[in-house]
Protein backbone atom coordinates (compact mmCIF):
# COMPACT_ATOMS: atom_id res chain seq x y z
CA UNK A 1 0.00 0.00 0.00
CA UNK A 2 1.22 3.42 -0.72
CA UNK A 3 -0.59 5.27 2.27
CA UNK A 4 1.91 4.63 4.83
CA UNK A 5 1.02 5.00 9.08
CA UNK A 6 3.92 6.75 10.45
CA UNK A 7 4.44 6.00 13.87
CA UNK A 8 6.92 8.11 15.86
CA UNK A 9 9.57 6.20 17.24
CA UNK A 10 9.51 6.28 21.36
CA UNK A 11 12.85 4.57 22.11
CA UNK A 12 15.03 6.75 20.71
CA UNK A 13 18.88 5.90 20.72
CA UNK A 14 21.04 4.72 23.58
CA UNK A 15 24.26 7.18 22.53
CA UNK A 16 26.57 6.02 25.82
CA UNK A 17 28.31 2.53 25.78
CA UNK A 18 31.03 1.42 27.56
CA UNK A 19 33.24 -1.21 28.35
CA UNK A 20 33.88 -2.49 31.69
CA UNK A 21 37.12 -3.45 31.21
CA UNK A 22 39.42 -4.16 28.33
CA UNK A 23 38.68 -6.24 25.45
CA UNK A 24 41.11 -8.51 23.98
CA UNK A 25 41.04 -8.84 20.35
CA UNK A 26 42.40 -12.34 20.35
CA UNK A 27 39.84 -13.49 22.66
CA UNK A 28 36.77 -12.74 20.65
CA UNK A 29 36.08 -15.98 18.36
CA UNK A 30 35.97 -15.10 14.97
CA UNK A 31 33.46 -18.08 14.17
CA UNK A 32 33.18 -18.97 10.47
CA UNK A 33 33.95 -15.24 9.36
CA UNK A 34 36.49 -14.85 6.74
CA UNK A 35 36.92 -11.01 7.55
CA UNK A 36 39.19 -10.88 10.98
CA UNK A 37 37.43 -7.36 12.03
CA UNK A 38 39.58 -7.52 15.63
CA UNK A 39 42.37 -7.06 13.69
CA UNK A 40 40.74 -4.09 11.15
CA UNK A 41 39.76 -2.18 14.80
CA UNK A 42 43.19 -2.56 15.75
CA UNK A 43 44.60 -0.84 12.88
CA UNK A 44 41.95 1.93 13.33
CA UNK A 45 43.22 2.56 16.70
CA UNK A 46 46.49 2.76 15.70
CA UNK A 47 46.25 5.25 12.74
CA UNK A 48 43.91 7.46 14.47
CA UNK A 49 46.10 7.49 17.30
CA UNK A 50 43.91 6.24 20.04
CA UNK A 51 44.67 4.49 23.29
CA UNK A 52 43.23 1.07 23.63
CA UNK A 53 43.18 0.69 27.01
CA UNK A 54 40.77 3.80 28.03
CA UNK A 55 39.25 4.24 24.27
CA UNK A 56 36.00 1.67 25.10
CA UNK A 57 35.21 4.32 27.35
CA UNK A 58 34.68 7.45 24.78
CA UNK A 59 31.54 7.82 22.82
CA UNK A 60 31.95 7.25 18.72
CA UNK A 61 31.57 11.42 18.56
CA UNK A 62 34.10 12.13 20.77
CA UNK A 63 36.79 9.69 18.48
CA UNK A 64 35.57 11.64 15.70
CA UNK A 65 36.17 15.12 17.67
CA UNK A 66 40.31 13.49 17.98
CA UNK A 67 42.93 14.67 16.09
CA UNK A 68 42.70 11.76 13.60
CA UNK A 69 39.63 13.19 12.37
CA UNK A 70 38.20 17.27 10.88
CA UNK A 71 35.46 18.25 10.41
CA UNK A 72 32.86 20.88 9.19
CA UNK A 73 29.66 21.75 9.72
CA UNK A 74 27.47 23.00 6.33
CA UNK A 75 24.00 24.05 7.46
CA UNK A 76 22.32 20.78 8.23
CA UNK A 77 25.02 18.39 8.09
CA UNK A 78 28.32 18.14 10.31
CA UNK A 79 31.03 16.09 7.84
CA UNK A 80 33.24 14.48 8.54
CA UNK A 81 37.33 13.07 7.06
CA UNK A 82 40.12 11.28 8.63
CA UNK A 83 43.12 13.65 8.27
CA UNK A 84 45.73 11.58 7.32
CA UNK A 85 43.55 10.79 3.91
CA UNK A 86 43.97 14.84 2.95
CA UNK A 87 47.23 14.82 1.50
CA UNK A 88 46.62 11.79 -0.55
CA UNK A 89 44.58 13.74 -3.92
CA UNK A 90 43.21 10.45 -5.22
CA UNK A 91 41.14 10.76 -1.59
CA UNK A 92 40.74 14.51 -1.40
CA UNK A 93 39.22 14.79 -4.76
CA UNK A 94 35.90 12.58 -4.31
CA UNK A 95 35.50 14.17 -0.43
CA UNK A 96 35.70 17.77 -2.10
CA UNK A 97 32.81 16.10 -4.81
CA UNK A 98 30.79 14.92 -1.66
CA UNK A 99 30.72 18.15 0.10
CA UNK A 100 30.27 19.78 -2.87
CA UNK A 101 27.46 17.43 -3.81
CA UNK A 102 26.02 18.07 -0.14
CA UNK A 103 25.82 21.90 -0.48
CA UNK A 104 24.26 21.66 -3.62
CA UNK A 105 21.55 19.61 -2.06
CA UNK A 106 20.97 21.82 0.53
CA UNK A 107 20.23 24.69 -2.00
CA UNK A 108 17.31 22.49 -3.31
CA UNK A 109 16.58 21.97 -0.06
CA UNK A 110 15.79 25.43 1.03
CA UNK A 111 13.94 26.07 -2.01
CA UNK A 112 11.36 23.10 -1.54
CA UNK A 113 11.27 23.48 2.32
CA UNK A 114 12.47 26.72 3.53
CA UNK A 115 11.70 29.34 0.99
CA UNK A 116 9.54 31.10 3.58
CA UNK A 117 11.93 31.72 5.74
CA UNK A 118 13.30 35.12 6.71
CA UNK A 119 17.05 34.79 5.43
CA UNK A 120 16.74 32.73 2.84
CA UNK A 121 18.43 34.81 0.34
CA UNK A 122 21.29 35.24 2.83
CA UNK A 123 21.48 31.75 3.29
CA UNK A 124 21.62 30.93 -0.49
CA UNK A 125 24.53 33.65 -0.64
CA UNK A 126 26.28 31.52 2.45
CA UNK A 127 25.91 28.55 0.43
CA UNK A 128 27.34 29.95 -2.94
CA UNK A 129 30.88 31.04 -0.13
CA UNK A 130 30.84 27.47 1.07
CA UNK A 131 30.84 25.86 -2.45
CA UNK A 132 33.15 28.05 -3.86
CA UNK A 133 35.71 27.54 -1.12
CA UNK A 134 35.26 24.11 -0.76
CA UNK A 135 35.92 23.52 -4.96
CA UNK A 136 39.19 25.83 -4.20
CA UNK A 137 40.34 22.79 -1.32
CA UNK A 138 44.12 21.03 -2.95
CA UNK A 139 46.68 18.78 -1.16
CA UNK A 140 48.84 21.85 -0.39
CA UNK A 141 45.88 23.54 1.67
CA UNK A 142 45.45 20.84 3.13
CA UNK A 143 49.05 20.23 4.83
CA UNK A 144 48.93 21.35 8.17
CA UNK A 145 45.31 20.32 8.85
CA UNK A 146 46.67 16.62 7.77
CA UNK A 147 48.49 16.79 11.09
CA UNK A 148 46.25 17.97 13.42
CA UNK A 149 42.96 17.30 12.59
CA UNK A 150 40.27 20.32 13.39
CA UNK A 151 37.69 22.37 12.26
CA UNK A 152 38.75 22.83 8.38
CA UNK A 153 37.11 26.39 8.80
CA UNK A 154 39.63 27.05 11.46
CA UNK A 155 42.70 25.83 9.29
CA UNK A 156 42.06 25.90 5.85
CA UNK A 157 42.86 29.43 4.43
CA UNK A 158 40.96 31.08 7.57
CA UNK A 159 38.59 33.65 7.20
CA UNK A 160 36.22 35.54 9.20
CA UNK A 161 33.44 35.82 6.31
CA UNK A 162 33.54 32.36 5.58
CA UNK A 163 33.07 31.68 9.56
CA UNK A 164 30.12 33.65 9.63
CA UNK A 165 28.60 32.46 6.52
CA UNK A 166 29.27 29.08 7.99
CA UNK A 167 27.18 30.03 11.19
CA UNK A 168 24.56 31.67 9.73
CA UNK A 169 23.69 29.07 7.56
CA UNK A 170 24.29 26.49 10.71
CA UNK A 171 21.68 28.94 12.41
CA UNK A 172 19.52 28.67 9.26
CA UNK A 173 18.70 26.01 8.18
CA UNK A 174 20.81 23.49 10.68
CA UNK A 175 19.50 21.35 13.52
CA UNK A 176 17.08 23.62 15.82
CA UNK A 177 17.22 23.25 19.72
CA UNK A 178 13.96 21.34 19.65
CA UNK A 179 15.64 18.55 16.95
CA UNK A 180 18.94 18.17 19.10
CA UNK A 181 17.49 18.04 22.13
CA UNK A 182 14.62 14.96 20.72
CA UNK A 183 16.84 13.24 18.73
CA UNK A 184 20.39 14.03 20.07
CA UNK A 185 23.58 15.71 19.44
CA UNK A 186 24.75 13.54 16.41
CA UNK A 187 22.03 14.34 14.12
CA UNK A 188 23.37 14.99 10.43
CA UNK A 189 26.73 14.06 11.32
CA UNK A 190 28.37 12.58 8.48
CA UNK A 191 31.75 10.39 8.42
CA UNK A 192 33.13 9.84 5.08
CA UNK A 193 35.43 6.67 4.71
CA UNK A 194 37.75 7.50 1.47
CA UNK A 195 38.23 3.34 1.13
CA UNK A 196 36.76 0.78 1.20
CA UNK A 197 39.81 -0.16 3.67
CA UNK A 198 38.93 2.38 5.92
CA UNK A 199 35.16 1.80 5.98
CA UNK A 200 35.39 -1.75 7.35
CA UNK A 201 37.89 -0.62 9.86
CA UNK A 202 35.66 1.87 10.93
CA UNK A 203 32.61 -0.90 11.11
CA UNK A 204 35.77 -3.19 13.21
CA UNK A 205 36.11 -0.31 15.58
CA UNK A 206 32.24 0.22 16.26
CA UNK A 207 32.12 -3.44 17.06
CA UNK A 208 35.13 -3.39 19.43
CA UNK A 209 33.55 -0.23 21.43
CA UNK A 210 30.04 -1.63 21.40
CA UNK A 211 28.97 -5.73 22.67
CA UNK A 212 25.68 -5.11 22.31
CA UNK A 213 25.83 -4.27 18.60
CA UNK A 214 29.05 -6.37 17.45
CA UNK A 215 26.90 -8.86 15.95
CA UNK A 216 25.88 -6.44 13.54
CA UNK A 217 28.83 -4.86 11.91
CA UNK A 218 31.46 -7.66 12.36
CA UNK A 219 29.95 -9.93 9.97
CA UNK A 220 31.48 -10.85 6.33
CA UNK A 221 28.35 -9.78 4.88
CA UNK A 222 29.47 -6.03 5.63
CA UNK A 223 32.20 -6.11 2.91
CA UNK A 224 29.44 -5.29 0.18
CA UNK A 225 27.56 -3.04 2.06
CA UNK A 226 26.94 1.10 0.82
CA UNK A 227 26.50 2.50 4.31
CA UNK A 228 26.04 2.08 7.96
CA UNK A 229 24.66 3.92 10.56
CA UNK A 230 25.83 4.06 14.38
CA UNK A 231 23.06 6.19 16.18
CA UNK A 232 22.69 8.90 14.48
CA UNK A 233 25.97 9.20 12.85
CA UNK A 234 26.04 7.97 9.02
CA UNK A 235 29.38 6.33 7.64
CA UNK A 236 29.26 6.78 4.20
CA UNK A 237 32.36 5.34 2.19
CA UNK A 238 33.46 7.06 -0.80
CA UNK A 239 34.16 4.05 -2.95
CA UNK A 240 31.51 1.16 -3.52
CA UNK A 241 32.14 -2.40 -3.34
CA UNK A 242 33.38 -4.53 -6.03
CA UNK A 243 30.74 -7.14 -7.59
CA UNK A 244 30.65 -9.99 -7.12
CA UNK A 245 31.72 -9.36 -3.30
CA UNK A 246 35.12 -11.92 -2.87
CA UNK A 247 35.46 -11.98 1.40
CA UNK A 248 39.21 -12.83 0.79
CA UNK A 249 39.47 -9.86 -1.22
CA UNK A 250 37.57 -7.68 1.76
CA UNK A 251 38.99 -4.35 0.26
CA UNK A 252 38.18 -4.27 -2.85
CA UNK A 253 36.74 -1.19 -4.44
CA UNK A 254 34.67 -0.13 -8.00
CA UNK A 255 34.03 3.29 -8.56
CA UNK A 256 30.38 5.46 -7.73
CA UNK A 257 30.69 6.81 -11.01
CA UNK A 258 31.46 3.91 -13.10
CA UNK A 259 28.06 3.94 -15.08
CA UNK A 260 27.47 6.95 -15.58
CA UNK A 261 30.02 10.52 -14.68
CA UNK A 262 27.28 11.71 -11.60
CA UNK A 263 27.73 8.35 -9.94
CA UNK A 264 29.23 9.53 -6.70
CA UNK A 265 26.98 12.47 -6.55
CA UNK A 266 23.89 10.67 -6.75
CA UNK A 267 25.21 7.95 -4.06
CA UNK A 268 26.23 11.10 -1.88
CA UNK A 269 22.61 12.91 -2.10
CA UNK A 270 21.19 9.61 -1.83
CA UNK A 271 22.55 8.48 1.76
CA UNK A 272 22.88 11.75 3.32
CA UNK A 273 19.40 12.30 1.96
CA UNK A 274 18.73 9.84 4.72
CA UNK A 275 20.23 12.08 7.78
CA UNK A 276 18.70 15.48 6.10
CA UNK A 277 14.82 13.88 6.34
CA UNK A 278 15.23 11.98 9.18
CA UNK A 279 16.59 15.11 10.89
CA UNK A 280 14.13 17.17 9.27
CA UNK A 281 10.74 15.35 9.91
CA UNK A 282 11.69 13.51 13.28
CA UNK A 283 12.13 9.99 12.85
CA UNK A 284 14.18 6.82 12.19
CA UNK A 285 11.68 4.93 9.95
CA UNK A 286 10.94 5.50 5.79
CA UNK A 287 7.73 6.08 4.51
CA UNK A 288 7.06 6.39 0.93
CA UNK A 289 7.20 10.32 1.10
CA UNK A 290 10.62 10.57 2.14
CA UNK A 291 11.22 7.32 -0.43
CA UNK A 292 10.06 10.30 -3.15
CA UNK A 293 12.07 13.51 -1.48
CA UNK A 294 15.00 11.14 -1.35
CA UNK A 295 14.70 10.51 -4.71
CA UNK A 296 13.75 13.61 -6.23
CA UNK A 297 16.67 15.21 -3.99
CA UNK A 298 18.60 12.92 -6.21
CA UNK A 299 17.31 13.87 -9.56
CA UNK A 300 17.62 17.67 -9.06
CA UNK A 301 21.13 17.58 -7.73
CA UNK A 302 22.56 15.44 -10.43
CA UNK A 303 20.37 15.39 -12.80
CA UNK A 304 19.15 12.02 -13.02
CA UNK A 305 18.58 8.74 -10.37
CA UNK A 306 19.78 5.54 -11.61
CA UNK A 307 21.06 4.39 -8.01
CA UNK A 308 19.87 0.72 -6.94
CA UNK A 309 19.39 0.61 -3.65
CA UNK A 310 17.89 -1.28 -0.80
CA UNK A 311 16.17 0.12 2.05
CA UNK A 312 18.30 2.24 4.72
CA UNK A 313 15.73 1.81 7.13
CA UNK A 314 16.81 1.48 11.30
CA UNK A 315 15.66 -1.24 13.32
CA UNK A 316 15.76 -1.67 16.80
CA UNK A 317 17.06 -4.22 19.46
CA UNK A 318 16.65 -4.88 23.18
CA UNK A 319 16.42 -1.93 24.94
CA UNK A 320 16.28 0.46 22.27
CA UNK A 321 19.71 0.35 20.62
CA UNK A 322 19.99 0.89 17.34
CA UNK A 323 21.00 -1.75 15.14
CA UNK A 324 23.05 -0.44 11.94
CA UNK A 325 20.94 -0.16 8.95
CA UNK A 326 22.77 -0.96 6.01
CA UNK A 327 22.33 -0.52 2.09
CA UNK A 328 23.60 -2.39 -0.82
CA UNK A 329 24.61 -0.59 -3.92
CA UNK A 330 25.24 -2.08 -7.07
CA UNK A 331 27.31 0.13 -9.80
CA UNK A 332 26.08 -2.29 -12.57
CA UNK A 333 23.26 -3.82 -12.27
CA UNK A 334 20.49 -5.05 -10.02
CA UNK A 335 16.85 -4.89 -9.18
CA UNK A 336 14.63 -4.92 -5.93
CA UNK A 337 12.57 -8.08 -5.20
CA UNK A 338 9.42 -7.85 -3.28
CA UNK A 339 6.66 -5.30 -3.86
CA UNK A 340 3.36 -4.57 -1.83
CA UNK A 341 0.13 -4.21 -3.36
CA UNK A 342 0.41 -0.44 -2.76
CA UNK A 343 3.99 1.46 -3.89
CA UNK A 344 5.58 0.56 -0.21
CA UNK A 345 9.39 1.42 0.61
CA UNK A 346 11.97 -0.98 -0.98
CA UNK A 347 12.93 -4.03 0.60
CA UNK A 348 15.93 -4.42 2.25
CA UNK A 349 17.10 -7.38 0.36
CA UNK A 350 17.77 -7.30 -3.44
CA UNK A 351 18.22 -9.99 -6.41
CA UNK A 352 20.36 -9.44 -9.49
CA UNK A 353 18.88 -9.42 -12.80
CA UNK A 354 20.78 -9.60 -16.06
CA UNK A 355 17.39 -8.35 -17.87
CA UNK A 356 17.44 -5.23 -20.16
CA UNK A 357 16.64 -2.03 -18.21
CA UNK A 358 13.33 -1.82 -17.39
CA UNK A 359 10.61 1.04 -19.02
CA UNK A 360 10.78 2.65 -15.94
CA UNK A 361 14.72 3.08 -15.83
CA UNK A 362 14.88 4.35 -19.94
CA UNK A 363 15.72 8.07 -18.76
CA UNK A 364 17.35 7.23 -15.53
CA UNK A 365 14.57 9.79 -13.94
CA UNK A 366 15.67 13.05 -15.43
CA UNK A 367 12.43 14.15 -15.98
CA UNK A 368 11.04 12.44 -12.81
CA UNK A 369 10.12 9.72 -15.11
CA UNK A 370 6.79 11.61 -16.22
CA UNK A 371 7.46 10.55 -19.74
CA UNK A 372 7.90 6.99 -18.80
CA UNK A 373 5.14 7.05 -16.56
CA UNK A 374 3.22 7.87 -19.95
CA UNK A 375 4.21 5.56 -21.83
CA UNK A 376 3.41 2.87 -19.46
CA UNK A 377 0.12 4.61 -18.82
CA UNK A 378 -1.10 4.39 -22.54
CA UNK A 379 0.36 0.37 -22.57
CA UNK A 380 -2.02 -0.24 -19.40
CA UNK A 381 -4.67 1.14 -21.11
CA UNK A 382 -4.67 -0.75 -24.64
CA UNK A 383 -3.58 -3.82 -22.19
CA UNK A 384 -6.90 -3.14 -20.12
CA UNK A 385 -9.36 -3.05 -23.06
CA UNK A 386 -8.60 -6.09 -23.45
CA UNK A 387 -9.23 -7.78 -20.48
CA UNK A 388 -12.69 -6.82 -20.26
CA UNK A 389 -13.31 -9.26 -16.71
CA UNK A 390 -10.93 -6.57 -14.98
CA UNK A 391 -12.54 -4.54 -12.73
CA UNK A 392 -12.39 -0.65 -14.74
CA UNK A 393 -11.46 -1.90 -17.90
CA UNK A 394 -12.54 0.93 -19.88
CA UNK A 395 -10.90 3.44 -17.82
CA UNK A 396 -7.75 4.85 -19.18
CA UNK A 397 -5.87 6.78 -16.70
CA UNK A 398 -5.56 4.08 -14.13
CA UNK A 399 -3.85 1.17 -15.39
CA UNK A 400 0.09 0.53 -15.90
CA UNK A 401 1.54 -2.20 -18.23
CA UNK A 402 3.97 -4.24 -16.42
CA UNK A 403 6.81 -6.70 -17.70
CA UNK A 404 7.27 -9.86 -16.52
CA UNK A 405 10.68 -11.02 -15.53
CA UNK A 406 10.28 -14.76 -16.47
CA UNK A 407 8.55 -14.64 -19.86
CA UNK A 408 6.68 -12.55 -22.64
CA UNK A 409 3.53 -11.96 -20.52
CA UNK A 410 2.32 -8.35 -19.40
CA UNK A 411 0.93 -7.81 -16.49
CA UNK A 412 -1.12 -4.43 -15.14
CA UNK A 413 -0.88 -2.49 -12.08
CA UNK A 414 -4.18 -0.41 -11.49
CA UNK A 415 -4.78 2.50 -9.17
CA UNK A 416 -5.97 3.80 -6.61
CA UNK A 417 -2.26 3.38 -5.20
CA UNK A 418 -2.75 5.41 -1.95
CA UNK A 419 -5.62 5.49 0.66
CA UNK A 420 -7.46 3.13 2.19
CA UNK A 421 -8.59 1.61 -1.44
CA UNK A 422 -5.29 0.52 -2.10
CA UNK A 423 -4.88 -1.50 1.08
CA UNK A 424 -7.30 -3.73 -0.16
CA UNK A 425 -5.36 -4.35 -3.67
CA UNK A 426 -3.76 -8.04 -4.15
CA UNK A 427 0.25 -7.85 -4.49
CA UNK A 428 1.75 -8.49 -8.22
CA UNK A 429 2.35 -12.61 -9.14
CA UNK A 430 5.99 -13.51 -8.27
CA UNK A 431 7.10 -12.79 -12.31
CA UNK A 432 5.97 -8.87 -12.22
CA UNK A 433 7.04 -8.03 -8.87
CA UNK A 434 10.74 -7.06 -10.64
CA UNK A 435 8.82 -4.71 -12.60
CA UNK A 436 6.68 -3.28 -10.37
CA UNK A 437 8.97 -2.14 -7.65
CA UNK A 438 10.48 -0.08 -10.43
CA UNK A 439 7.23 1.21 -11.38
CA UNK A 440 6.16 2.15 -7.76
CA UNK A 441 9.67 4.32 -7.44
CA UNK A 442 9.01 6.24 -10.78
CA UNK A 443 5.21 6.53 -9.77
CA UNK A 444 5.88 7.93 -6.16
CA UNK A 445 8.58 10.47 -7.59
CA UNK A 446 6.43 11.53 -10.30
CA UNK A 447 3.36 11.71 -7.84
CA UNK A 448 5.26 14.07 -5.33
CA UNK A 449 7.53 15.89 -7.99
CA UNK A 450 4.01 17.07 -9.68
CA UNK A 451 2.36 18.01 -6.13
CA UNK A 452 5.49 20.66 -5.60
CA UNK A 453 4.85 21.66 -9.31
CA UNK A 454 1.13 21.77 -10.25
CA UNK A 455 -0.73 20.30 -7.01
CA UNK A 456 -2.85 23.47 -7.22
CA UNK A 457 -4.67 24.83 -9.93
CA UNK A 458 -3.28 28.28 -9.44
CA UNK A 459 0.02 29.31 -9.78
CA UNK A 460 3.31 27.37 -9.32
CA UNK A 461 4.08 29.37 -5.89
CA UNK A 462 0.73 28.59 -4.84
CA UNK A 463 1.83 24.90 -5.37
CA UNK A 464 5.36 25.52 -4.05
CA UNK A 465 3.86 27.32 -0.80
CA UNK A 466 1.16 24.32 -0.14
CA UNK A 467 4.35 21.25 -0.86
CA UNK A 468 5.90 23.49 1.49
CA UNK A 469 3.19 23.21 4.14
CA UNK A 470 2.61 19.32 3.36
CA UNK A 471 5.79 18.74 4.72
CA UNK A 472 6.14 21.13 7.80
CA UNK A 473 3.17 19.08 8.65
CA UNK A 474 5.18 15.82 8.48
CA UNK A 475 7.88 17.10 10.43
CA UNK A 476 5.63 16.64 13.87
CA UNK A 477 7.95 15.21 16.75
CA UNK A 478 4.80 14.39 18.35
CA UNK A 479 2.16 11.29 18.18
CA UNK A 480 1.57 9.96 14.61
CA UNK A 481 1.31 11.48 11.34
CA UNK A 482 -1.06 10.05 8.65
CA UNK A 483 -0.40 11.35 4.78
CA UNK A 484 -3.69 11.28 3.39
CA UNK A 485 -4.88 13.45 6.26
CA UNK A 486 -2.06 15.88 6.05
CA UNK A 487 -2.96 15.58 2.12
CA UNK A 488 -6.13 16.24 2.93
CA UNK A 489 -5.76 19.29 5.30
CA UNK A 490 -3.68 20.64 2.75
CA UNK A 491 -4.79 20.48 -0.49
CA UNK A 492 -8.88 19.90 0.15
CA UNK A 493 -9.54 16.98 -1.57
CA UNK A 494 -8.62 12.92 -0.38
CA UNK A 495 -4.94 11.63 -1.45
CA UNK A 496 -7.37 9.40 -3.44
CA UNK A 497 -10.24 7.50 -3.96
CA UNK A 498 -11.57 4.23 -5.52
CA UNK A 499 -11.80 5.63 -8.97
CA UNK A 500 -11.93 8.90 -10.98
CA UNK A 501 -15.47 9.47 -10.03
CA UNK A 502 -14.43 11.31 -7.11
CA UNK A 503 -12.08 13.98 -7.07
CA UNK A 504 -8.77 13.28 -5.60
CA UNK A 505 -4.86 14.08 -5.74
CA UNK A 506 -4.39 10.87 -7.17
CA UNK A 507 -6.92 11.16 -10.22
CA UNK A 508 -6.02 14.58 -10.75
CA UNK A 509 -1.95 13.72 -11.40
CA UNK A 510 -3.32 10.54 -13.35
CA UNK A 511 -4.71 13.25 -16.02
CA UNK A 512 -1.35 15.20 -15.58
CA UNK A 513 0.58 12.13 -17.06
CA UNK A 514 -1.79 11.50 -19.43
CA UNK A 515 -1.20 15.09 -21.33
Amino acid sequence: MFETRILRTLAWFSTAFSLCGTVAFGGTPQDDRQVDFGELATTFIADQGLDAESIGLASFSEVLESPGFVFVEIGIFTVCFPSAHLSNKDHLKPFREAVTALIDAQGHWIDWYLDERDGVEQARADLDKLRKWVRGWSVGAMKKTSLKGGNLLESVKPKEELSSAAARLRKFAGPTEEQLFELGGDVGTILFAPTRQFFLETLGFLGWIDLDRREFYWRDQSVGITAAWYDWIHIVPLEAAKWPVDYKKPFAAASHSERHRTGLRQYVVDRCGASLLRTAFYRTDFSVFESALRTNLVIATAGRDDLYLSDWGLSFGKGGASRPGTSKFIPATGLPGKASAGLGRPRAALRVSSEEIPLWRKDAGADNFVKVLGKGQKNGASLAAKRKNRAGWKDKLSHFQLASSESSKKGLASAPFFGIASQRKQPQPEEFKNDYEEFARAYRSAFFFWMREEGLPGSREESHAAFIQLMSAHADPFGEVVLADMVNSVYGVPISAEDGSTDSMEWRFLKWISK
